[in-house]
């Protein structure tokens, strides 16, 4: 279970994640993405951006597990952990009702 309990939480998570990724030389175009997506980016739901953020995140792990070091991989799995925790949470409380109307 993630230590991350709220989305400031994560919010703050994710650009410590940036401030390590930037250290990095081959991971800083990575870290301009991250920084993008959470301070300047609008998003239309909480979920398209908790979708985007673990996708980019999931890639990273996916592509560069074995050259990255432990304390950057701990910090993308708690942060990804986290946003499954959230993506539960909204399905479980989604209100979304069906437009009967609709196609």
């Amino acid at each position: 279970m993630s230590d991350i309990k709220s989305i400031r939480e994560l919010h703050l998570s994710i650009e410590n994640l940036v401030e390590l990724l930037e250290k990095k030389h081959d991971l800083r175009g990575l870290a301009t993405t991250l920084k993008q997506r959470v301070s300047t980016s609008v998003w239309t739901t909480g979920s398209e951006f908790l979708e985007t953020i673990q996708a980019d995140l999931q890639n990273l792990l996916n592509k560069n597990d074995n050259d990255l070091d432990e304390v950057i991989k701990d910090k993308i799995r708690n942060v990804l952990e986290a946003i499954n925790e959230f993506s539960k949470w909204q399905k479980k409380n989604s209100k979304f009702v069906r437009d009967p109307k609709a196609n």
